[in-house]
């Protein structure tokens, strides 16, 4: 493996290499808010490896798999428990 990551590592780091600059300017290091990270484990448009390569690069993200949900029914099916999340985070 070049650099020590296997290939597998290498082509997530590519993958995440075009949202990454989008994804972080979200998070803002000197405000102590941590959005929650919510990611549906049958997302097809962002995979867990790119979620669990998101959320290791803001410090205190905890990312949370909603079992049985895709990219867009995500939000659909269970937008009442990500609200939830989120006005928890504000809290």
């Amino acid at each position: 493996p070049r650099h020590g990551r296997s290939q597998p590592q290498q082509l997530l780091e590519q993958s995440c290499s075009s949202c990454m600059p989008q994804a972080l300017t979200l998070y803002d290091p000197s405000h102590p808010f941590i959005p929650p990270s919510l990611q549906g484990d049958r997302d097809l448009n962002v995979t867990l490896g790119m979620a669990n390569f998101l959320a290791s690069k803001i410090p205190g993200a905890k990312l949370q798999i909603m079992h049985g949900e895709g990219h867009i029914s995500l939000g659909l099916n269970r937008g009442s428990e990500v609200m939830q999340s989120l006005a928890a985070a504000l809290d």
